[in-house]
């Protein structure tokens, strides 16, 4: 019997330590953006509550995530800019709420937002992608 306990005792500390691992391995929300980057190209305005939650957490990681998914076409896509932008802005919605500190400064979005700037052509997402540096901005020094 004490055998037996000892084994679920080691094995509730591995699945524990397991469990913890593959959730801080992805500190650039890699998984979180790719979903809602694909929910929101298939089917806009359908993110959940929870969806938002894991997005709000990420700030200027949800960046480094969309450049790590999206390749140098999708980037010159006006739907795919468009749905970044929309995941951005959710990354930076309530800055307090942002995982890790070195996060809530946006760094690697402003930049990424100046770079789809100079690259996008249409008038309109331009002005959006100016909008979303403002707001970013903003949100990052509340």
């Amino acid at each position: 019997m004490r055998i037996l306990a000892v084994f679920f005792c080691l094995l509730l500390a591995c699945s524990v330590s397991i469990g913890a691992e593959s959730q801080e391995g992805d500190y650039y929300c890699v998984r979180e953006v790719q979903n809602a980057l694909e929910l929101t190209l298939s089917h806009p305005g359908s993110w959940s509550g929870f969806t938002r939650k894991q997005l709000e957490r990420c700030g200027d990681a949800a960046s480094i995530a969309l450049l790590k998914i999206m390749d140098k076409d999708e980037l010159a896509k006006v739907e795919s800019v468009k749905g970044m932008l929309h995941i951005i802005r959710q990354a930076f919605e309530y800055p307090p709420v942002i995982s890790r500190e070195v996060d809530k400064k946006p760094n690697v979005t402003v930049f990424l937002l100046n770079h789809l700037h100079q690259d996008v052509s249409d008038a309109q997402v331009r002005s959006e992608i100016q909008q979303t540096i403002e707001f970013v901005k903003k949100k990052s020094s509340e």
